[in-house]
């Protein structure tokens, strides 16, 4: 019985003297560990930092150049504006100036047009269109109401009254075609006196000629001259 008991005062002695020191060497390990923990927190919170001056510095230098960017395109802009505000009124001009050259070209055309019809009727009663048919359809496309008339063109019509008035004015003998007494096509020497008259020679028989308009040919006149008349024509002619 005693030595039970002192079995337990030993223990209980064992446990008085070993608890404490068990609790100090757990509290010195719980503050080794806080400090290691403060310590690398300290180290994270000291890489962060860092971490967030760089991007700081990062970030301001690109706000930086977005501000800059915003700036040149701002700047843009407004030339772009005033260069549109130019354009406008630039095209505002150019406009009026069309507008009144279009009005004056519109009349060159019509005047145009009107002298292309007045040489249509000319060339439609004159007997040089059964001598010079290409005269005629060079002047057609001057008379389309589509066609817009070039400088070249007005120099066609001038040149084609012209080669009317010339040929108005002048005495000449050319080979050519007419239809004679009897209704046939036949090839022939013609003699113009202007718009006066004109004269065959078949080399059978020598007559008058006379342009009709619905065909646009030179056509024999059904009765011949007098004797006398034709000697003289034939001797004209030769």
């Amino acid at each position: 019985m005693r030595a039970r008991t002192f079995a337990w005062l030993v223990f209980l002695g064992f446990l008085f003297f070993a608890l404490p020191s068990a609790r100090a060497q757990d509290m010195r390990e719980a503050s080794r560990k806080a400090a290691l923990e403060r310590s690398t927190a300290r180290d994270e919170a000291r890489e962060a930092e860092e971490r967030i001056l760089k991007d700081r510095k990062v970030l301001r230098v690109e706000v930086d150049k977005l501000e800059a960017r915003q700036q040149a395109l701002e700047s843009d802009i407004r030339a772009l504006e005033e260069s549109i505000a130019e354009n406008r009124d630039e095209e505002a001009r150019l406009s009026a100036t069309w507008a009144e050259k279009e009005l004056a070209f519109r009349e060159i055309v019509g005047s145009v047009r009107i002298s292309a019809r007045d040489l249509e009727t000319i060339f439609l009663h004159s007997p040089f269109t059964a001598l010079a048919p290409e005269r005629t359809e060079k002047l057609r496309p001057l008379l389309d109401k589509k066609y817009f008339p070039g400088i070249e063109d007005i120099r066609l019509l001038a040149d084609l009254y012209l080669d009317e008035a010339g040929r108005s004015g002048e005495v000449s003998l050319r080979d050519g075609s007419f239809v004679d007494r009897t209704g046939t096509d036949r090839t022939g020497k013609i003699l113009s006196l202007g718009k006066f008259t004109a004269v065959y020679d078949d080399g059978e028989e020598t007559g008058f000629l006379s342009y009709s308009e619905d065909g646009k040919r030179l056509r024999a006149l059904s009765a011949l001259p007098s004797w006398m008349t034709r000697r003289n024509l034939d001797r004209y002619v030769d």
